[in-house]
């Protein structure tokens, strides 16, 4: 027999919950509010980062999931909740749309809302499985519940079907590098699962009280803040030492997206890289030159000609890293296969490495399920197949996995293409630890929208967690050098052509503790808390 959804008691419910009963009685009232509180959530993170907004929409959140009766009504409130949240915090995908030609610009808010409405089907699953189970009476228990569901979701969408982990909660904090240092022992789930319990707290704070509600409350809140404080004094006051005799110049060219792949410009690109990456002055030890994902558009590892402009630029004991497309015949086989990939130059014009994209982005760089969504759009009655919503009509090979390069005068480190230096504990490959990261990167689809910075900001946490450096070359993005505590040594602004000359921070000297902490462990624990261990405690305490 399936537990109920826990109903109100109105003789013991919050003055607010019986205030919302009555404004979202109907069901679509309560979904367009839900939409609402989860809009304004997303104000809390990059570029704005309006922080209170956490501890207005979660609040709101908590009393409107108590109005449901059901499970279905549980996880309808989740995920509209979840719709309004993805609508604001990632509108800005629908810029893309303005770089093909093969799609009307119409097709962008429909494709943005498809993508938040596919996005909110994570959340609504686990608070339905929660309600079934049975929610705790307790009102402090059930807030310690809905914040672990909301962090589980999260979890699920960043792995299930290649995962999209964009703006994990905890990204709220890249703010500053004092609040980012929790990430260094609990990572991105554990530090987002901290974050909505003190953004769901307050509402255990409205009136009547039972006994014990308001101290489990106000505890939330100061064990939070006591785990913000600890990680600011985790922040050293001295700048982080650096590698001796390496200069890196990442080149920012910002050349526009609409423009970059024109035939009769390519020439002048290459021109404008090459006249960036020059040192200017003599400079001794390692001078490494960095451009962006799919720099030129050149097969660079194919084209020893270009390969010695390159080494002319180059002084001695110079090296290139840069993104490149790259493609190679599989054995037998009649038609190439595609990388995304960075390569190695070096003054001799020898490719010294190739490392190949291993987590291509869905409709960006592949296409999932192409026959049957190209049968749906026939039978919708559009001319459209779904190559049409990808730039470009080349289909990328899937790189063997992670790999850390060493080569010669240079720290081993480990490449990540764009996308890759989103996902939480999946950025360093198995063995010898790289010193640091380099993420090379494009951005140019998305203008000056928010994505840009929401994807620095990912970059930032993949440096505290790791206890490494990161070095992003940003195409037309944002170019930056972070130190292993999320602190910019240099950065370059948005849709600026500009270089960037710094020199390459250290590693710590040990290992955080997040970088321990498998993703699939993460998991496990969250879905312990919100499915098993948390209900449980609850029930037993109440």
């Amino acid at each position: 027999m399936t537990a109920p959804v826990a109903s109100l008691d109105p003789a013991a419910a919050p003055l607010g919950a019986i205030a919302a009963a009555r404004l979202v009685r109907p069901v679509w009232r309560r979904l367009v509010l839900a939409a609402g509180l989860g809009a304004l959530t997303a104000f809390a993170f990059a570029p704005l980062y309006w922080l209170p907004v956490l501890w207005l929409g979660f609040p709101g959140l908590a009393l409107l999931l108590d109005q449901a009766r059901s499970p279905r009504g549980l996880a309808l409130t989740a995920a509209g909740f979840a719709v309004g949240h993805f609508l604001a915090s990632i509108w800005w995908v629908g810029e893309s749309f303005l770089h093909q030609s093969s799609v009307p610009e119409a097709w962008a808010p429909v494709a943005v809302l498809a993508l938040a409405v596919a996005l909110a089907a994570f959340y609504a699953v686990p608070f339905w499985a929660a309600a079934r189970l049975g929610l705790p009476a307790a009102r402090w228990a059930r807030l310690a519940l809905y914040a672990g569901l909301w962090v589980l979701a999260e979890w699920l969408r960043g792995h299930l079907f290649t995962g999209f982990p964009w703006n994990p909660l905890s990204a709220v904090w890249t703010l500053s590098a004092a609040t980012m240092q929790p990430l260094a022992w609990a990572g991105p789930w554990l530090f987002s699962l901290a974050t909505a319990l003190a953004a769901f707290a307050p509402a255990a704070l409205l009136p009547p009280h039972r006994p014990g509600t308001v101290t489990v409350g106000a505890a939330t809140l100061t064990g939070f803040a006591a785990l913000m404080a600890a990680g600011a004094a985790r922040l050293p006051d001295t700048p982080q030492p650096v590698q001796p005799g390496i200069t890196l110049r990442i080149v920012q060219p910002d050349i526009p997206q609409a423009i970059k792949w024109q035939r009769d410009l390519r020439g002048r690109h290459f021109a404008r890289h090459l006249a960036m990456s020059e040192p200017g002055r003599p400079t001794d030890g390692r001078y490494v030159v960095i451009w962006s994902e799919a720099a030129v558009p050149y097969f660079l590892d194919r084209d020893p000609g270009r390969r010695r402009i390159i080494a002319e630029m180059l002084p001695p004991g110079g090296l290139l890293l840069t993104g490149q497309q790259r493609y190679a015949f599989p054995p037998g086989a009649r038609e190439p296969d595609y990388y995304n990939s960075v390569v190695a130059i070096d003054p001799e014009a020898r490719v010294r490495a190739v490392y190949d994209k291993a987590h291509l982005v869905p409709f960006g760089e592949y296409l999932p399920l192409e026959a049957s969504i190209d049968r749906l759009l026939a039978w919708l009655g559009t001319d459209l197949t779904l190559s049409s919503f990808a730039y470009g009509r080349i289909s990328m090979q899937a790189g063997p996995g992670l790999r850390t390069l060493d080569l010669d005068g240079l720290p081993p480190f480990s490449p990540l293409v764009c996308y890759e230096g989103i996902f939480p504990g999946q950025v360093v490959a198995p063995g010898p630890r790289p010193q640091w990261l380099l993420n090379v990167s494009n951005d140019g689809w998305f203008g000056s929208s928010w994505g840009p910075y929401q994807h620095l900001a990912l970059a930032r946490m993949r440096a505290v967690e790791e206890g490494l450096p990161m070095v992003r070359a940003a195409g037309r993005g944002i170019s930056a050098i972070i130190d292993p505590y999320g602190r910019f040594t240099g950065r370059t602004d948005l849709l600026v052509r500009t270089t960037l000359t710094g020199a390459l921070p250290k590693p710590l000297d040990h290992t955080p503790p997040a970088a321990h902490i498998a993703p699939w462990l993460a998991g496990l624990l969250l879905a312990l808390w919100s499915l098993g261990f948390g209900p449980v405690l609850a029930r037993k305490i109440a």
